[in-house]
């Protein structure tokens, strides 16, 4: 690169912003690059204020640099040609900020400048604008005010600041950049601009975009080529919901620019006020800001009564946005307007979605209704496609028990779904949630399948990506874009290997294969105990299976990633899987992450995100569970149990015992795990945060030890100095002889003790790096763990999302009265005893047309 000819030239070329602005970023950058040190710049800078203070003629900050030979005349060059294009960049920015340049002229002339540098000329950027006219010396001025203003003093340069970029580094950008804008020429513009506009929301780094545009020109010798977007999302640096985001953001710009015309062209033909146009153009980008839906601002106008229909689609067609397919229709339409009755007696209802409209009689239709008035009405409610074929119109408008009900007179064509990410698994993951069925058609739910064993180097999943879906067109003549796929991460866990490409695991052991929701699969090892777990075993705690042969014994707990045992008295047990008891669970609290089957349960508390499972009664317990809880031959007594799926149970109650309460489409346990991983989350930030002070606290002690160091080392060397000295000068010292020597014994004692406080100093600063590394790997744990939990949480909203309650509860038996049904929003209380009931809760409308819930109970 060639570089300016002269310093003075570059001088006088920075001469004009002033130096308030200047000497902050030019000494920033001269320390950060290691040009000059900090003690260095402090010395100048006082020099500098020192001299201006009595000199007639100010004195510069760089003449200071130059004249003390702190910087080289050819490093001052790169130096202000930085600080200058520094400023100019913040001078662009700002001027954007206050409306005065817009994105793409601030990149013209910083491209400009760049350009001319590279002839050897530093021309500032304001300078550039107003040569081109597109900015005046009175904005300039009012630029660099506004930047004086929250520009840092010159106290602020001996801070402790970010590490910036290198000068190199900076220029490097820049041919990179230029790289980009040469590569890109082939590729079509709309490609490009997502890709731009990734780059710019910083979705994407420079070189990665490089990377992309790279790849796009290897596709184009292949018969079917990515386009741009597609190659970002392969090379996993910009995900579909990001790229989906982008399109929706663009297109929404593109058509605000083309609505805010709409607006003018409204003004002038007097059509409604600016206070109008402003109020629909926020409501346009609430709704766009809101769920990334698109309404044009002329529609808006039409529902608030602002403009007639026909209003608008005089805009539109003097914008030339109305498509010539409606053209005829719009054609008919405005011909026949003046002969259209004032009250049609029907009114059009569309669809929320948009995807339909139907047509709604009042009482009494005059027989004279035409299809004419027909298509007018739908044409004046914004109907402009899918409309019914004429003879279907003309038969509900001529049959006269049809035209007293509503009718579906245009039909839009609806998006098609997308197909959201998954794994694929290698083993069953759901091999305990499938029971056999009997001749008689009855589910066995204690008929279990086989509890999964793998190999090691078994394949155990694939991620299977994504596809997303085609948009529809709705009556509107808008389009319906689909649904955002879901995608799904894989992950490895204990005992787990993730592929290169990070999209399959094959296992590192033997063992139990287990998935949870986030996408994490792990195998765990077996343990087996082959008695109770007592004073013998004392709590166990296993990452892994554990088969335990006896019970569990009171006071005692259990933690594993599944277990199973023939009974548990009184003790705690935790899973992240599954839990099997092949007898009771008597006074004992339990929670697993996946189902609980158990003979009988008494006097318990069991909450479980997967089924709960229990073959004779549950009695005075509590049982919450994400899916389902199943008695099927079984009882429920002074119990209460909740479940998100659906509960069916053969009996409930008894005469005797305190009535039990049932929770329908209710789940208690995801309610928890939330409020569990948020505190877990909180808890971690704060470990985080204490961990990174000490991190700083050590660094900063570090800091302290090698001044100190460098302080008895400058104590070493000037007494060794001074010894060289003494020693050469006692030959000839006469009298002084003796005293000399006495003095060199102290200079020696000296370096004696600075040596000894030395080494200590080294020891500190060791011990204080060893500090350092424990804390900076306690911190990358942290985030790690932080970024689990995370993981668990999203996965688990995502789960609650995608997976609806069902509220829904079944009794075979008998249901005694007193016994209180809550769901979601309602809740009742049985009356009197019933039997083989089902109840569900349901929603109606009340007799204002308002949403209400309510318990409904019918024969099975």
């Amino acid at each position: 690169m060639q570089q300016p000819s002269t310093e003075a030239a570059k001088l006088q070329e920075i001469a004009h912003l002033h130096r308030d602005l200047a000497y902050p970023v030019m000494g920033k950058l001269a320390v950060e690059n290691d040009l000059i040190s900090k003690e260095v710049l402090q010395q100048a800078i006082a020099e500098m204020q020192q001299r201006n203070h009595s000199a007639p003629t100010p004195v510069t900050l760089e003449e200071i640099l130059l004249e003390r030979g702190y910087i080289s005349p050819a490093s001052m060059e790169k130096l202000l040609a930085s600080t200058l294009r520094f400023l100019d960049r913040q001078f662009c920015n700002t001027a954007h900020k206050e409306g005065l340049l817009d994105q793409n002229t601030c990149e013209m002339v910083l491209t400009a400048q760049a350009d001319a540098y590279k002839d050897g000329n530093l021309v500032p950027v304001s300078d550039i604008l107003i040569q081109q006219n597109m900015l005046t010396a009175e904005k300039r001025d009012r630029i660099l005010s506004r930047m004086r203003a929250v520009a840092p003093p010159l106290s602020a340069l001996t801070h402790e600041e970010k590490a910036r970029p290198s000068l190199a580094q900076a220029w490097n950008d820049q041919d990179r950049k230029r790289e980009i804008t040469a590569g890109s020429r082939k590729i079509p513009p709309e490609e490009m601009a997502i890709a731009r506009m990734a780059l710019q929301y910083r979705f994407i780094t420079t070189d990665q975009l490089q990377a992309a545009i790279a790849q796009w020109s290897a596709d184009q010798k292949h018969p079917q080529p990515r386009n741009l977007s597609q190659i970002l999302t392969d090379l996993e640096f910009i995900n579909r919901k990001e790229i989906s985001l982008l399109h929706a953001t663009r297109l929404f710009h593109e058509t605000r620019q083309m609505d805010q015309i709409f607006g003018r062209l409204c003004q002038i033909h007097s059509f409604c006020s600016e206070a109008d146009i402003v109020r629909a153009l926020d409501t346009q980008l609430a709704k766009f800001k809101r769920n990334r839906t698109i309404k044009l601002l002329g529609n808006i106008l039409v529902e608030n009564s602002i403009l007639t229909h026909e209003q608008m689609v005089y805009i539109l067609r003097e914008q030339k946005r109305v498509p010539p397919t409606l053209e005829p229709a719009l054609q008919s339409a405005q011909k026949k307007s003046a002969a259209a009755p004032k009250e049609t007696e029907i009114a059009v209802s569309i669809s929320e979605d948009e995807l339909s409209a139907h047509i709604l009689p009042a009482p009494e239709i005059r027989e004279t209704l035409t299809l004419r008035d027909l298509k007018e009405a739908l044409m004046n409610a914004g109907v402009v496609f899918g409309l019914r074929p004429d003879n279907e119109l003309r038969s509900w408008l001529e049959t006269p028990h049809l035209r007293t009900e509503p009718f579906e007179a245009a039909k839009g064509h609806p998006p098609k779904e997308p197909i959201d990410g998954h794994i694929r698994y290698g083993f069953d993951p759901d091999y305990l949630k499938a029971g056999k069925i009997d001749e008689e058609g009855n589910i066995d739910y204690f008929d279990r399948g086989e509890v999964p064993f793998v190999q090691k180097g078994s394949h155990l999943g694939q991620r299977i990506p994504p596809v997303n879906g085609k948009p529809g067109v709705k009556v509107t003549g808008e389009e319906a874009p689909p649904r955002e796929p879901t995608d799904v991460e894989i992950r490895a866990g204990n005992g787990v290997e993730l592929s290169l490409d990070g999209q399959s695991t094959h296992a590192l052991i033997d063992g139990q294969p287990h998935s949870t929701l986030g996408g994490k699969i792990s195998v765990f090892p077996e343990m087996s105990i082959d008695g109770d777990v007592d004073l013998k075993t004392g709590h166990v705690s296993f990452n892994g299976a554990i088969r335990i042969k006896g019970s569990v014994q009171p006071g005692f707990q259990v933690k594993a990633s599944s277990a199973s045992a023939t009974g548990i008295n009184d003790a705690d047990v935790q899973v992240e899987g599954d839990l099997v008891i092949n007898g009771g669970i008597i006074g004992s609290r339990i929670r697993a992450g996946g189902m609980v089957q158990a003979k009988f349960v008494v006097d318990s508390e069991i909450i479980a995100f997967g089924d709960i499972l229990v073959e004779k009664e549950i009695i005075t317990s509590v049982v919450r569970s994400s899916s389902r809880v199943v008695l099927p031959k079984g009882k429920l007594i002074a119990s209460e149990a909740a479940a998100r799926g659906g509960i069916e149970i053969y009996e409930v109650g008894t005469e005797v015992a305190a009535p039990s309460h049932i929770f329908i489409g209710v789940d208690f346990y995801v309610q928890s795990e939330i409020t569990r991983l948020r505190s877990r989350t909180e808890e971690l930030k704060k470990d985080l945060e204490k961990t990174q002070k000490t991190i700083q606290g050590e660094k900063k002690r570090q800091e302290d030890l090698h001044r100190h160091i460098a302080e008895k080392a400058q104590i070493v060397d000037k007494n060794q100095n001074l010894i060289q000295k003494l020693s050469a000068a006692l030959p000839h010292a006469g009298d002084k002889a003796a005293s000399i020597s006495q003095h060199l014994l102290h200079i020696r004692q000296a370096i004696e003790e600075a040596e000894t406080q030395t080494s200590q100093l080294f020891a500190q600063q060791d011990q204080t790096l060893d500090t350092i590394l424990k804390a900076q790997r306690n911190a990358e744990l942290l985030v790690g763990e932080i970024e689990e939990v995370r993981n668990e949480y999203k996965a688990l909203l995502q789960w609650s999302k995608t997976n609806r309650p069902k509220p829904i509860l079944k009794v075979k038996g008998n249901i005694s009265s007193g016994t209180r049904i809550t769901g979601g929003k309602s809740q009742m209380t049985l009356k009197e005893k019933a039997r083989n009931m089902i109840f569900t809760e349901i929603q109606t409308t009340d007799y204002e047309g308002e949403p209400s819930w309510s318990i409904r109970m019918q024969n099975a």
